[in-house]
């Protein structure tokens, strides 16, 4: 994080997956539980929603003020907070 693009790599075999870009810089990221998505904070405020299988943005939430800092995938309620 701390740029403007997410990149996902392979672990085991050090290759690129696939690479997510945004107007502004990435605060944090987090998983979904069940692995198909990965949430992204922005400096801007913004909250995206990332599809893995689709390598797309599937979902967004742009309504803070400020910027959003962290973010993490709560699995018992099922929530982003």
């Amino acid at each position: 994080s701390g740029g403007e693009n997410i990149i996902l790599w392979d672990a085991q075999t050090h290759t690129k997956l696939t690479r997510f870009e945004y107007t502004d810089k990435v605060s944090s990221l987090a998983f979904l539980p069940d692995g198909k998505s990965l949430v992204s904070s922005h400096g801007d405020g913004a909250i995206l929603v990332w599809d893995l299988q689709e390598k797309e943005l599937s979902a967004s939430f742009l309504g803070h003020s400020a910027p959003v800092r962290t973010v993490n995938a709560n699995r018992v309620v099922g929530a982003i907070v």
